[in-house]
């Protein structure tokens, strides 16, 4: 991804990377962010089943919950938006606990995170399903809509993909910044055992 269009779809917070969707203003209000004790939180990486849960708690029968978009996704308006909510609310999150809005901990709402024991049946289907190849033909769906992924906001191809090749990365230098990255690395490394693990990283 260009430089330019990374900057369209990216931008940085307190040096996280954050989606442009997730306003700098909002980013700097999240202490201002009114939670309620019966709040229940999400929190999750991206990609790690955010939405499913989601959705799985809210067809629960006679549940009485609004379903939020997740609280760092929007405009500082959002927090007005929340108060409005009659039910409990159900906000689903991928901010770390640093960041995590102050009023949150204070009234020590519930959260559920999605980092859950797996056994070794689903180690292996998850390796086999985020293979290279598995990943490269199921683009097509992933890519299908362009809201679901930042890759997708900016021309709807597959652009994260390249040849799946170990050290393939090198080839997004250009023969200056190589050049540059040979020196820090000979320089850096003369005195690490690792080195020598990483003669040929090209």
């Amino acid at each position: 991804m260009s430089s330019l269009n990374q900057s369209s779809v990216l931008h940085k917070f307190k040096e996280i990377l954050f989606s442009t969707m997730s306003s700098e203003g909002l980013l700097n209000s999240l202490d201002s962010f009114n939670a309620r004790e019966d709040d229940v939180f999400l929190v999750s990486y991206p990609k790690s089943g955010t939405h499913w849960i989601a959705k799985v708690i809210e067809n629960i029968p006679n549940a009485e919950i609004t379903l939020t978009s997740p609280i760092e996704l929007g405009y500082i308006s959002k927090f007005e938006e929340l108060k409005m909510c009659c039910k409990r609310r159900v906000i689903p999150t991928h901010l770390n606990y640093n960041m995590l809005p102050m009023d949150i901990k204070q009234k020590q709402c519930k959260h559920k995170e999605n980092i859950n024991n797996v056994s070794e049946s689903e180690v292996n289907q998850i390796a086999s399903k985020s293979s290279f190849r598995e990943m490269k033909n199921d683009a097509a769906k992933e890519n299908g809509d362009p809201n679901k992924t930042i890759c997708a906001l900016t021309s709807n191809k597959n652009l994260v993909f390249r040849k799946g090749a170990v050290g393939d990365w090198i080839n997004y230098f250009t023969s200056k910044q190589k050049r540059v990255f040979d020196e820090l690395f000979t320089e850096k490394m003369k005195h690490s055992e690792l080195a020598r693990h990483f003669e040929d990283y090209s």
